[in-house]
């Protein structure tokens, strides 16, 4: 879940689905494909407790499901089967060679700010008609859409229309739009090129007529990490604490720097958003300490000033109405083939032609199949920026 002032950055971490075989299950003498994958969920936070917590359930069994942190704390649960494991082989049973059946194609959102029971919804979501079983994988991209990709559940390359095999290896790329595309976007000028683990607060700007959106504005900093075999051991999702000023239309943020302590979230690329109401700026890259594995320097955070210009109960009306603030915890985001785990987990300005959340169809793509779909995404985006 976010790492939040409000939650001390103490990081929880949800599991959920996967498969819930048995240790005496995992034999090729039967039809592990038509097992059904599980639905349920779980949490636990590590640094006060070891107990776990029994959570609400998924809408339905899901495996090899990517978890997606978006900018506003909410995740995109995508790509996965309801029946089977991760796995491939040449049993009797295999779908070809896939130990896994029955894809989903409809993604929903996770809001864990939402009361209990109400966690899991799918307003506005659309269908992909792409097949994603292992190897798939799912990336967050700086405009706060997702890439999907992959899908690779045999031993070798199969192709198109291969006999026996219903699921082939996949090239195509799926673009998904979350609703936040329906609405303005912020368009703040001074985000930093690079944070520190301490040390004095920076300003950014923001042009805000209406200050009862104040109380529900952000600034984040989002890892998307390496989507691969339904893990995301990288993701990250870092509130930073904030203070605003405001006068005559305008917002001045005033951010603290990554909190000191570099286990929070490791030095290296990132993405930084501002976050109002819901709705995201579009991601700038950001470098999260010296950017290079080793001893970082900390410095104590600088004390924000107070709030002026306005006050909360300015935002009170809009508080009610509008997405609140991401709090209660993330940490890493964790899949695996037992349980998929979130650590962390109008106008549409994407192509007409990709998939988007509200529902349009998508486009082929050539981008080379590979479990480093990912980390092949992310140094493109890198090196372009």
């Amino acid at each position: 879940m976010p790492l939040t002032p409000a939650n001390n950055y103490t990081a929880t971490i949800w599991f959920c689905g996967g498969t819930d075989l048995q240790p005496d299950q995992w034999t090729a003498t039967w039809n592990i494909a038509a097992f059904p994958a599980d639905d349920t969920c779980i949490s636990i936070t590590p640094d006060e407790s070891t107990d776990w917590n029994d959570e609400e359930d998924l809408p339905e069994g899901r495996s090899m499901g990517n978890m997606i942190v978006l900018p506003d704390g909410r995740f995109v649960i995508l790509n996965g089967i309801s029946t089977g494991t991760a796995g491939y082989g040449n049993t009797s049973w295999a779908i070809g060679q896939s130990f896994g059946n029955n894809p989903l194609y409809t993604p929903m959102y996770f809001d864990p700010e939402r009361p209990a029971g109400t966690r899991f919804y799918r307003d506005g979501m659309g269908r992909s008609s792409v097949p994603r079983l292992y190897h798939s994988s799912a990336l967050l991209l700086p405009d706060g859409s997702i890439m999907s990709a992959g899908s690779a559940p045999s031993a070798d390359y199969i192709g198109p229309n291969t006999p026996g095999y219903p699921w082939v290896t996949e090239y195509r790329v799926d673009r998904f739009y979350p609703d936040y595309f329906n609405n303005t976007r912020p368009e703040p000028a001074g985000l930093p090129e690079s944070v520190s683990y301490g040390g004095p607060y920076f300003n950014v700007t923001l042009p805000v007529e209406d200050t009862s959106v104040l109380a529900n504005t952000k600034v984040v900093i989002v890892r998307p990490g390496f989507s691969t075999h339904a893990m995301n051991m990288g993701q990250r999702y870092v509130q930073l604490d904030h203070s605003i000023s405001w006068a005559n239309g305008n917002a001045t943020i005033h951010v603290s720097q990554v909190p000191p302590n570099p286990a929070i979230l490791a030095p290296g690329p990132a993405l930084i958003f501002v976050v109002v109401n819901g709705t995201p700026s579009i991601g700038q890259f950001v470098m999260v300490g010296s950017g290079e594995i080793g001893r970082q320097q900390t410095r104590a955070a600088a004390a924000l000033p107070p709030n002026s210009g306005w006050t909360a109960t300015d935002s009170a009306a809009a508080s009610s109405t509008t997405a609140p603030q991401a709090a209660s915890s993330v940490a890493t985001a964790v899949s695996s083939t037992s349980r998929s785990a979130a650590v962390l987990f109008g106008n549409n300005t994407g192509p007409a032609n990709d998939a988007a959340v509200t529902g349009t169809s998508h486009a082929p793509s050539t981008l080379h199949l590979s479990i480093f779909t990912s980390l092949f995404a992310s140094i493109l985006f890198w090196l372009a920026n």
